[in-house]
């Protein structure tokens, strides 16, 4: 009996491992914002104004990836929405077609950026682990 509570607990931890580091980083494109707060305008990269109360060092990356992804300035992106979010798996609210995902609930944020009229949805769960999410 014990032998089958130590391979289960295995098992788990091995798969909670697999999911913190897998699929996050992966190119994505906007969905609708899940559980918004509304829309906040304003520029980007300092954490202030469009943040929605996240911080610098979630920001900062997302506007910086936004930039590269849309060859952009940093300071042409703006934080269309940003807020912290629990989502209901480690899908993240954008299961990818084909992916298993834990089933456990996952603190984390949205934050929706816009440059040249082309918006891109970024989840993430910590600071710099992010994706934008293609598959709403």
């Amino acid at each position: 009996m014990l032998r089958i509570i130590l391979t289960i607990g295995a098992a788990t931890l091995m798969v909670a491992a697999c999911t913190a580091s897998c699929g996050i980083g992966g190119p994505r494109t906007p969905s609708p914002s899940v559980g918004s707060e509304g829309p906040t305008n304003g520029p980007a990269g300092s954490g202030g104004g469009g943040g929605g109360g996240l911080p610098a060092a979630v920001i900062d990356p997302i506007v910086s990836d936004a930039a590269t992804r849309l060859g952009v300035d940093p300071s042409a992106v703006t934080v269309v929405d940003a807020h912290e979010e629990t989502w209901s798996d480690g899908s993240l609210g954008c299961p990818e077609p084909g992916m298993m995902y834990t089933q456990a609930l996952v603190d984390g944020y949205q934050v929706i950026v816009e440059a040249n009229g082309t918006q891109l949805d970024y989840r993430g769960s910590t600071p710099g682990a992010f994706r934008v999410c293609e598959f709403p």
